[in-house]
């Protein structure tokens, strides 16, 4: 309907909800001290000729945004919300907080109503990282053990895409909703490819929907022992400034900043991937412990 595709639209957002979720990880790192339409036609033929130069875009800007409200308001309802929901990680947000789907559709009605279809598909990554990331962290210490390790394998594999392909798109995937500059939905997908995008989208749709009522306790001395040790291990990558990136505190101001944050945090979750079941549990306790 109206050239949306909503199932892109999903997978953005809950893509940039995934990158959102990692970056409060951790910065958590850092605050524990290990780093831180309608057309009017002319009747004559030069006014048909002007239109597309003249009429259009002054039409656009009176009505197009109202327009395009009603519309997003009907889709919503009839078709939108149901794609929605079939989302398991998005049902249970949905259901264990009906605000978290007030402020997504909030969210998307902004999209739409200032850029249509297009609009709205660009900037469905940030707006999954802004309205959702926070959601998804509080679902982390809820976790089975078995998701959060395959969410580690995932975000390894994430981040190491992101380094060798577009280090920027890593920081901003991780923190640029959080300073203001969330990354477009189309350069998220370039860095990572359908693919990747399928793999976040799966992931979340596990950590969520299996999470239990209470936080597992993990073995927190053993967690936040690991986690120094990996920190330290990477720590010669982050030179300069660029340890203020990698925990997020600012964005990255050249692209060797980037591309050293991101090579820090795709070192850490690979090595947290490939750390014995007890460790690897252990770190990512630690890591997404409540506040």
């Amino acid at each position: 309907m109206f050239g949306l595709d909503w199932i892109s639209i999903i997978a953005a957002g809950i893509g940039g909800a995934f990158g959102g979720a990692v970056g409060a990880a951790l910065a958590s790192i850092s605050r524990n001290g290990v780093i831180r339409t309608m057309l009017i036609v002319a009747p004559m033929v030069l006014g048909a000729r002007l239109a597309p130069a003249f009429i259009q875009p002054e039409l656009e800007k009176a009505v197009g945004p109202q327009i395009r409200t009603v519309e997003f308001d009907t889709l919503y309802e009839s078709g939108f919300r149901a794609g929605l929901v079939e989302q398991p990680a998005l049902a249970r947000l949905f259901k264990d907080d009906p605000a978290i789907e007030a402020a997504f559709k909030v969210e998307l009605r902004k999209a739409y109503r200032e850029g249509g279809a297009k609009g709205t598909m660009e900037a469905a990554a940030g707006i999954g990282a802004r309205v959702l990331g926070d959601a998804y962290v509080r679902y982390m210490p809820r976790a089975q053990t078995e998701d959060l390790i395959a969410y580690t394998k995932t975000m390894a594999s994430i981040l190491k895409d992101l380094q060798e392909g577009d280090p920027e798109a890593c920081v901003l995937m991780l923190y640029g909703a959080q300073h203001g500059q969330a990354i477009p939905t189309s350069r998220l997908r370039s860095a990572v490819g359908v693919q990747g995008m399928k793999a976040m989208q799966d992931i979340n749709n596990k950590i969520i929907a299996n999470a239990g009522q209470e936080a597992v306790l993990g073995n927190a001395a053993r967690g936040e022992t690991v986690t120094a040790e990996l920190a330290q291990r990477h720590a010669p990558v982050l030179t300069g400034q660029s340890a203020e990136v990698a925990s997020g505190t600012r964005l990255h101001t050249t692209h060797e900043e980037a591309s050293a944050a991101c090579a820090f945090s795709a070192a850490l979750f690979a090595d947290i991937a490939a750390l014995p079941a007890e460790d690897a549990e252990a770190v990512l306790r630690y890591m997404f412990q409540p506040a």
